[in-house]
């Protein structure tokens, strides 16, 4: 590297050395796996010695971190600026899960990094990434309360647990894809189906809309509940 070069790089500011740690800690992270990444890696890429990346970061998982906390505002920045677009609880309930799936599949990498390295950690509860997820998975609850207040779904419709099983059913179907041990994940065919299920479930019995399902879909739909719920078990 030129002389001239340094000078430059040691003129950049501090924002924009910022932004640069992070987008190069994210690609190495991505093609060579945290543990595999050493920040003297990263500053190698970078053109800088590795002290400078701890003028910002006080460990590597705090970079990971920062580098997380940015993928999930852009996602929830993207899923709140399409569904302000999309009407109707069946359809914004499709989309959730529909957007959902589409962030583990273009994000694999960084899907299992949260489970391995940060949701196991003592501190996770304590950390912004966990207060991110809590605002992501909010959204379904949204939709549910929403569907409850236009009389669409039941009143006593399980929030949480409804919640839980879509979350859980999506990564359960997704997480060959994430781990790299399948390069198939057909989001349209799993959205469809899982917002199906849980449409049909939710439904008031009141509700004369010409989606309520049949008399005799209950026994299958339940089944199909139940189904998830057993999958998800061996999960824990």
């Amino acid at each position: 590297m030129t002389t001239n070069a340094k000078k430059k790089r040691i003129r950049q500011k501090p924002e924009e050395r910022l932004a640069e740690i992070l987008d190069i800690s994210h690609k190495m992270f991505v093609e060579k796996g945290y543990e595999a990444t050493s920040m003297a890696d990263v500053a190698k890429q970078i053109g800088i010695v590795e002290g400078t990346i701890y003028r910002y970061f006080k460990t590597k998982k705090d970079v990971l971190i920062s580098v997380l906390e940015r993928w999930y505002n852009d996602a929830l920045a993207d899923y709140t600026h399409n569904l302000a677009g999309i009407t109707g609880v069946k359809n914004r309930l499709h989309f959730m899960i529909w957007h959902h799936l589409n962030v583990l599949k273009a994000e694999p990498a960084l899907c299992d990094m949260i489970v391995q390295h940060v949701r196991v950690g003592d501190d996770y509860e304590a950390t912004k990434i966990f207060e991110l997820n809590k605002a992501y998975s909010s959204n379904v609850d949204k939709i549910i309360k929403e569907g409850i207040k236009n009389n669409t779904f039941r009143s006593d419709a399980p929030i949480t647990l409804i919640r839980d099983m879509i979350y859980g059913g999506v990564e359960y179907h997704a997480w060959r894809y994430v781990t790299g041990r399948s390069n198939r994940l057909d989001v349209d065919s799993i959205a469809d189906q899982i917002s199906d299920v849980v449409y049909r479930a939710l439904l008031n019995s009141d509700n004369k809309d010409s989606e309520q399902p049949r008399q005799n879909d209950n026994g299958a739909i339940l089944a199909k509940l139940e189904q998830l719920e057993q999958k998800l078990d061996k999960l824990k």
